[in-house]
């Protein structure tokens, strides 16, 4: 367990660094970029979509005769569904 929150740090961090290095890019390319607008485009909606993924594994691991196989197999089936639907509906609008 503790090499998945080292993973899982180092994924964060991986994260932010790249978020920086997009930023520095886009806002060379576009110096009227707004911080509002970067954070919805890049960080919100792939927050917003990791959340989504894992919402229904959560409810499953909540009731009695939970595992981390069934955590597993319901986060590979409902994940992509999920996360399918969160984009459609952000670009729907």
């Amino acid at each position: 367990m503790r090499y998945l929150y080292l993973v899982t740090l180092l994924g964060f961090f991986a994260f932010l660094s790249s978020l920086r290095q997009l930023w520095e890019m886009l806002n060379k390319n576009n110096p009227d970029l707004t911080v509002e607008a970067f954070i919805g485009l890049y960080v919100a909606k792939p927050i917003g979509g990791a959340f989504l993924y894992m919402l229904l594994p959560i409810i499953v691991l909540v009731f009695k005769g939970r595992s981390f196989d069934r955590y597993f197999i319901c986060a590979l089936v409902t994940g992509p569904i999920l996360l399918y639907f969160a984009f459609i509906g952000t670009n729907s609008g």
